[in-house]
């Protein structure tokens, strides 16, 4: 069984999705073959909680893998007594692996909890390994894996900075433009993009929102032999993405700082082995992955694991879908059900709700009698969900892991004054 991961991938940027650009020919061909969820979302706008909820089937409240919301430069480990997905799939006689590349998926973070290779590169800004480089790799794990095997398969792409290579470069914006600079990522400008102290003109917006696209297709492209390589009589194999990235959809910039949908709304494929090609309109959420990967494998999730197996979902299931912890800022809880999102400030207590489209994107703010009429219902909700509607206890991880760590995440831009 394989599952991809492509780093800060909104489910937009894919013309399965509605991407009027031509950025994803191979992942659009593979979501024509498989199951496509309209409505998948995230359990968090960036990559450590997001991650750890998709390996572990628990909510960021519970798995406590994220941003301390009583310090901010500490984060959380896994607590060794939690199984991973891997350890589940080992104890049943698959061979486990994973290749990634963000620095929060450092083994100091207790995500390799369980998997037999853990081949890990932390990621410095304008330095990390390209997805051409992890196909490789995991071209050449899946060849000298013994049956039954589950793989895990992170890109980079297309995290900022946005500056691809290669056939992608220069697709979308062309390179006499510069309006803006290739690569796109200077940190003290992603800063002050971030913290709302400058903005960009429509131009300039323009050409980064292709940039951006042009990091999409590059992966798109380098994904294409392993996607080729899947057996899909026989193996089943996922495509998400950790997160998305904002646009400037609610006036801010990149992931890590809200949870609306343009960060939390997430691309879903699934194909292969017991898979009818589609289109669902569920709302599903990464918990229901890694019950779904179990259930492939015909394995029991472990006590306590949430979510439901994808295959057993009924098409019309009334669902809801949770996504916490900010890495910048003050920390949110969010509530989507069918037809609104909810976002619960916990600094203030106050409390933001909007109107859905029927891809799950925000179109309107509420305000007035409405406000007034959904707010305490949806609040209600989420807190009969999640037990409560206060900010997860304190993690139990170190402040920074190691010199190594803590450079690669500030040279990402994930450390800063005032973030």
């Amino acid at each position: 069984m394989l599952l991809v991961v492509i780093d800060t991938l909104r489910a937009d940027a894919l013309g399965s999705y509605g991407n009027p650009l031509p950025a994803s020919p191979n992942l659009d061909a593979f979501a024509r073959r498989g199951l496509r969820y309209e409505r998948a979302f995230a359990h968090s706008g960036w990559t450590l909680p997001a991650t750890a909820s998709l390996l572990t089937g628990l909510t960021p409240d519970v798995h406590r893998v994220g941003r301390d919301p009583a310090d901010p430069q500490r984060f959380g480990r896994l607590d060794e007594a939690v199984e991973t997905l891997a350890e589940t799939l080992g104890k049943a006689g698959f061979a486990t692996g994973a290749i990634v590349n963000n620095t929060f998926l450092a083994p100091e973070f207790g995500l390799a909890q369980g998997f037999d290779t853990y081949d890990y590169e932390g990621a410095l800004r304008g330095d990390h390994r390209s997805a051409e480089a992890t196909v490789e790799r995991a071209l050449a794990w899946i060849d000298a894996a013994p049956e039954p095997w589950f793989l895990v398969v992170h890109a980079m792409e297309p995290h900022i900075e946005y500056g691809a290579s290669g056939p992608a470069a220069g697709r979308f914006v062309p390179r006499t433009t510069r309006l803006v600079p290739v690569p796109f990522a200077s940190p003290e400008r992603i800063l002050r993009l971030m913290q709302r102290e400058e903005t960009l003109s429509p131009a300039e917006l323009e050409a980064v929102v292709g940039l951006y696209h042009e990091e999409v297709l590059s992966v798109d492209l380098a994904l294409a032999p392993l996607l080729e390589r899947a057996d899909l009589e026989r193996d089943l194999v996922a495509i998400t993405s950790d997160h998305g990235e904002e646009f400037f959809e609610q006036g801010g910039f990149e992931h890590g700082h809200t949870l609306v949908s343009p960060v939390t709304r997430v691309p879903l494929i699934l194909a292969g082995r017991d898979v009818a090609p589609g289109t669902s309109s569920t709302i599903v959420q990464h918990v229901d992955l890694y019950r779904t990967i179990l259930d492939a494998a015909y394995v029991e999730a472990p006590r306590g694991a949430r979510g439901a197996s994808l295959f057993e979902l009924p098409a019309d299931a009334a669902r809801t879908a949770i996504s916490e912890n900010c890495l910048y800022g003050s920390d949110m809880l969010s509530l989507v059900d069918g037809e609104h999102r909810f976002l619960l400030q916990l600094a203030t207590g106050s409390a933001a709700v909007w109107r859905l489209g029927a891809d799950g994107m925000e179109t309107e703010r509420l305000d007035g009698d409405e406000l007034a009429r959904v707010a305490p219902r949806m609040a209600r909700a989420l807190e009969a969900e999640r037990g409560s509607l206060e900010a997860a206890r304190a993690v139990a991880g170190p402040s920074i892991p190691d010199e190594a760590t803590f450079e690669s995440l500030k040279s990402l831009g994930y450390l800063g004054e005032g973030r």
